[in-house]
């Protein structure tokens, strides 16, 4: 639905909001990659023309870049964020407590 939000309006106001949370919804569904995807068209396609509190929060699932929880199986030590970098479970969980991605 969110995807097909923003093909079917890319211009609408809500266009890039569309694709925050599928970005945002494939990281919950453990595909980083292509969340990070989502997250950079989001940025290539509008740019600068970004709302403030909406970049902020792409930057800061980008940075999080965590794994979606697996029920049965292990959580594991590391995540791999947007950038490539090696990020702690430890660092998302405390960044989710602090206000990032804890919904």
């Amino acid at each position: 639905m969110l995807l097909a939000n923003y093909r079917s309006n890319p211009k609408g106001e809500r266009a890039a909001d569309s694709l925050y949370y599928l970005g945002q919804a494939l990281m919950k569904l453990g595909q980083p990659g292509q969340a990070c995807k989502a997250y950079a068209e989001l940025e290539a396609v509008y740019g600068a023309g970004i709302r403030v509190d909406l970049k902020k929060q792409v930057a800061d699932a980008k940075a999080q870049g965590s794994a979606a929880k697996t029920p049965g199986r292990a959580r594991p030590i590391l995540a791999m964020s947007c950038s490539g970098q090696r990020v702690s479970m430890l660092t998302v969980a405390l960044a989710r407590c602090r206000g990032g991605d804890g919904r």
